[in-house]
This record gives structure tokens, sequence and C-alpha cells, in this order.
């Protein structure tokens, strides 16, 4: 009776995996987990690096030396802390020494920008006041009101002449209220001279403000995603292209219609992992449970997005490998 069950654990065993040789080796690992394109000459950036070691296991606190070429263009700290000093392209490097007494390098180029300074031109605007034309206005009409009053004692014969001082009389308000319409528009003036250096004000201010925004924009991160293809290393279909991206808060990892996976795999599982020949040490993604078509994962924001290089499919019940992908160089 035992002789038929030990016979199809077998069967199943051999059936999962395709093949029955594993090698659980992975050459030690040193990668720089936040490269950029380019630094603004003068600024500072903090690099990072993660080191695995030969199982791919990652090792806590390794011993860091970090260089760049030519090394005029920047200071670097022990820390991976870097400041741009002068424009041009940099090799950055980051070593250190592996299990076996070997050093280990991780290198990446990017480019040292300019800085631009920019002028801020102030335009400064005269103001004129047209208090006198008012002044004079008021003066004439003063005199033509006694004018006025010296015709009104005269005899009836004098009429004639107390009308026609009485339309002067008119015609001197006339101009006041000219004058008056003068010292509207000087008022005017000095409103839109008020206004002129107003603008120019704020216009320094958002100049300033654009400078900040620049500063802080002075470096470009490296791209925060990776694409590639699912492969299959057993005899069940396995295949499909994958986008692994950060979106700013997690990682998401899409998968689109040309993947297929065989449905009859029992206890197939998805690993992130930096051992491609095991989930040890590595994050359980769970179960898989789509098998064709367009499907994403949602990770933990606590995953970066070089913390694992693998992607594993693995025959969970009988703990074989039955596909991956690589994520990155």
């Amino acid at each position: 009776m035992k002789r038929p069950l030990t016979l199809w654990i077998c069967l199943l065993f051999f059936c999962c995996i395709g093949e029955d040789y594993v090698d659980d080796y992975v050459a030690p690992n040193l990668r720089i987990t936040n490269a950029i394109i380019s630094i603004r000459e003068g600024l500072s950036y903090q690099f990072e690096a993660l080191f695995f070691d030969e199982s791919g296991r990652e090792v806590n606190n390794p011993t860091l030396e970090w260089s760049a070429i030519p090394p005029t263009a920047v200071e670097i700290q022990p820390d991976g802390t870097l400041k741009a000093l002068e424009a041009g392209n940099v090799l950055l490097t980051v070593s250190t020494i592996g299990l076996q007494g070997n050093t280990i390098e991780a290198s990446f180029s990017f480019e040292i920008t300019p800085k631009v300074v920019s002028e801020v031109t102030t335009t400064t605007t005269e103001v004129s006041t047209s208090t006198n034309d008012t002044a004079s206005s008021t003066t004439d009409t003063s005199t033509t009101t006694t004018d006025t009053a010296t015709t009104s004692t005269d005899n009836a014969t004098t009429t004639t002449d107390s009308s026609t001082t009485t339309t002067d009389t008119a015609t001197t308000t006339t101009d006041t209220s000219t004058s008056t319409t003068d010292t509207a528009s000087s008022t005017t003036d000095t409103s839109s001279a008020t206004d002129s250096n107003n603008d120019n004000s704020e216009d320094s201010e958002e100049n300033e403000e654009e400078e900040e925004e620049e500063e802080e924009d002075g470096i470009v991160v490296a791209p925060q995603f990776f694409e590639g293809q699912i492969r299959t290393t057993s005899s069940y279909t396995l295949e499909g292209n994958f986008r692994y991206e950060h979106n700013g808060t997690q990682i998401i990892l899409s998968l689109d219609d040309t993947y297929r996976a065989s449905s009859s795999l029992p206890g197939l599982y998805l690993y992130l992992t930096n051992n491609p020949n095991s989930p040890e040490d590595g994050y359980e993604v769970g179960a898989v449970s789509v098998f064709s078509g367009e499907h994403s994962y949602t990770l933990p924001a606590s995953i970066g997005l070089m913390d694992y290089k693998y992607l594993l499919y693995w025959c969970k019940p009988f703990r074989v490998k039955v596909g991956d992908a690589q994520l990155f160089d």
C-alpha cells in the first residue's frame, strides 16, 4: 500500500520541477539604490547602497568606499553624501570587500549641470501732480464773483453789464470744472504709477520664488521602473511581459495581456527575491490566482524599488522553481 503512494509523490515532484538540479549560489551583489541622471553644480545629494552575499542575503551595515572620476568634480563623504563642484560628466563608484576577500563594485555615470544665474531688472516710474492748475482756477473764480457784486450796486442801466458779468461767472465756473478734471487725471496717473511699482515688486518676488524652485528641482532622479519578461524553467507554461514601477508611494507589479501560466500547477506562488533559485529571505507576494491576461500586484510601501532583483514563481508544496524574471542588471 505504501509503494503506490510513494510513486505518486515522486511523479508529482518531478513533473513540477521539470529538472531536478537546483543551484542556490548567486554572485555577491552591490547596488546603488537611488541613482540620478543629473545634478546642478553646487547642490548636494546622498547616495545609498545595498550589499547581498553569495546566498542573496542582505549584509547589514557593510563597509563602503565611495569614489568619483574626475575626483575634482565632486566632494563625497564616507556616508555617500556628494556635493557637485564643477560641470561635466562623472563616474561614481562604490566598493566593498566580499566574504571571500574579493572586491565588489557598483558604478554609474551622471552629469553635473552648470548653475544658471538669473538677473532681475527693476524699473522706477516718476509721478507728477497738477496741483497748481487747480489753485489758479480757484483764484479766477473769486475775482469774477467780486466783479458781479460791484455791478449789482449800479442803476438799472447797468443790468445788461450785470448779465454779461454773470455769463463770465458761468464761464469761469466751467474753467473750474476743467481744472477739477485735470486734478482727477493727475490722481489717475498717481494710481498708475503706484500700480507699476507694485507690479515690479511682485515680479521681483516671483523671480526669487522661481530661483528657489529651480534649486529644489536641480536633481534629476533615474527612472523609477523596470520592464522585462517572465520565463519558464519547467515543463509548464509560464510567460509574459512585466512592469515593476514605483508610483511615488509604493510599487506596482503589472503583467500585460501576453501573460500565460498553466493552471494545473499545484500551489504556484510568486515571490520577490535576491536569489533566483530560492524564496528564502524573499518576500511572498502571494498565491497565483490569475493564469491569463492583464493583472497587477500592489506591494507594501516598505519595499524599495531595488530591494529585490528577481521575480520567482515557486511550486510551494514541493519547494521547486517553476519560472523567474530578472528585474534589473
